[in-house]
């Protein structure tokens, strides 16, 4: 399964991150960290980046909850939570 930061950066091709930034209005360098795996997005940033992507944020939301929760026992029960709600 790839990560959050392998996906935005399968997703942005050849768009710089100048060029995503300035479009959802947040810096380069967050967006470089992103991809590295440094840093993951608040929910609204990934929000936006589906939205910039026209992918589904329930795609991204999944891979930020893998990369979150990397216990199999809590990834499960988040899993099981978020389908409650």
């Amino acid at each position: 399964m790839p990560s959050l930061g392998n996906r935005l950066k399968e997703l942005r091709g050849t768009f710089s991150f100048y060029e995503i930034g300035k479009a959802i209005g947040m810096t380069h360098g967050n967006l470089s960290k992103y991809e590295q795996g440094k840093v993951l997005p608040s929910r609204s940033t990934l929000k936006k980046l589906a939205d910039y992507f026209e992918v589904s944020y329930q795609e991204l939301f999944q891979l930020y909850l893998e990369d979150t929760y990397t216990d199999q026992a809590e990834r499960q029960y988040i899993k099981e939570w978020a389908n409650k709600i």
